[in-house]
């Protein structure tokens, strides 16, 4: 079995609000004092035996894992890889097959027989036959239910990087252990066939709803909008009237509108064009979208990643140079006009944050990065917290690694201790993207699968 170089961090935090629950406040105290330490706790109180642990008749027949000491042996290679926001549920894996966990019991991932469509184009008999490294691969966001029931995700490797379109909409039942697929679509862009894969999901807040950024061919354009309504079963193209929203993360903002980031078009990359965040509302009208743009041209970066927190109203957006690298991040509100927008945060050579003009912001993505010129760290990953007030950033400079625990509300820097600069170090190919919900904290590590307390 391949070795993963994955590893999981838990951090306790219970809920939203700041300041009603005492881990939050322990955490403020601790980045207050400028102590912040990571201490290992094992799988998030996940504990899998033989008796709550459900596997395939086919898995079992094939003895992979095989009864009694080898089964208990396979057990300590299994790891979470996403939790539901509540902790209570979550998605595992050995390395290759997905299991559920709904907080009492671990399942392993098998085709719905009942609910969904038919597999017409054997896409998720496709997906099946390795599901964790098609579905999950390279560390997409992976979108959970309000009540933890339903996980979705979606997957800009395959679809946008590798040009596979053979990931339909699925849906996860973590209480059944079912997939279920909500739409079959082609896998060919050119035959005449609907194609599409996703490359975002969200759920709508009063759970009713599933939506997914789709790219391919879907309503006369590379990228659609489409809605899952869950209690009718009924699957709605919303929108589609652009070719370039297709570059993962989708988030529901507080008045109900969808956001997801945009890229340029190929005939514009050298003409000053820019990406930005598109915005998909709901009118009496029908479906409207709205786009605002970043102040950089392509020429010298785009956003890549994009998080939100509805607790805050805060957006964490990641900008990469077309050479790679990623300096520099953007910090701003959504709900307000998209404030804070255009300033350009980067970590300096001693790891404090500095705002650049736009205008610096693009010099500094085009400079070379051996050059002395300019000093900064490069982000090799990020993540917001579930209440939007902090930003855990993973950056290195001329081989020197760190862990970096910003508070947005001063852009003040602390450095997170208790994990040594080895550990941090992973190749930009094989990152996987960390992910932070009220209980657990995840985050990509070469050593393999290890938890800890962030306090």
């Amino acid at each position: 079995m391949k070795t993963l170089k994955i590893a999981v961090i838990f951090a306790l935090c219970a809920c939203l609000l700041p300041g009603t629950c005492l881990a939050d406040a322990a955490l403020d105290a601790a980045f207050e004092a400028g102590r912040v330490t990571l201490r290992e706790f094992p799988m998030a109180g996940i504990v899998l035996t033989e008796e709550n642990v459900e596997l395939s008749e086919e898995t079992l027949s094939n003895g992979n894992p095989a009864p009694s000491e080898d089964f208990s042996a396979w057990l300590e290679t299994v790891f979470p890889f996403s939790v539901s926001p509540d902790g209570r549920s979550a998605l595992l894996t050995d390395g290759a097959r997905v299991l559920t966990w709904d907080g009492e019991k671990a399942r392993e991932l098998r085709p719905s027989s009942e609910r969904g469509v038919e597999d017409v184009y054997g896409n998720l008999a496709t997906v099946m036959r390795v599901p964790y490294h098609t579905l999950f691969v390279n560390g997409d966001r992976i979108a959970w239910s309000p009540d933890g029931r339903y996980a979705a995700a979606g997957n800009v490797t395959m679809a946008i990087i590798n040009i596979k379109l053979f990931i339909d909409p699925f849906l996860i039942d973590v209480t059944t252990g079912e997939i279920i697929q909500l739409a079959a679509y082609s896998d060919k862009f050119f035959n005449g066939d609907i194609s599409g894969a996703p490359v975002g999901a969200c759920f709508s807040r009063d759970g009713r709803y599933v939506c997914y950024m789709l790219y391919g061919n879907v309503g006369g354009h590379r990228s659609a909008l489409v809605r899952f309504d869950l209690e009718t079963d009924a699957m709605e193209t919303c929108l589609s009237v652009t070719d370039t929203d297709y570059l993962g993360e989708l988030w529901e903002l507080r008045d109900g509108s969808l956001m997801t980031l945009v890229d340029v078009a190929a005939d514009r990359r050298k003409t000053g064009g820019r990406a930005g965040i598109a915005r998909y509302v709901r009118t009496g009208a029908g479906w409207m979208r709205f786009e605002q743009k970043l102040s950089i041209p392509y020429t010298a970066g785009y956003a890549r990643r994009l998080y939100y927190s509805e607790a805050s109203g805060e957006a964490l957006g990641m900008i990469r140079s077309v050479g790679g690298s990623d300096i520099f991040f953007l910090s701003f509100r959504p709900d307000r006009g998209f404030e804070g927008m255009n300033r350009y945060w980067c970590f300096g050579e001693d790891g404090r944050l500095t705002s650049v003009s736009a205008e610096e912001a693009g010099r500094g993505m085009r400079t070379d990065p051996r050059s002395t010129e300019l000093v900064r760290e490069s982000i090799l990953d990020a993540i917001l917290s579930p209440d939007g007030r902090y930003g855990l950033f993973r950056t290195v400079l001329q081989g020197a690694w760190h862990l970096r625990l910003v508070r947005l509300s001063d852009m003040r820097a602390v450095e997170v201790a208790g994990i040594g600069p080895e550990d941090l170090q992973v190749l930009p190919t094989n990152r996987i993207i960390s992910r932070w919900s009220d209980g657990v904290l995840l985050l990509a590590l070469p050593g393999g699968v290890k938890a800890f307390t962030l306090e």
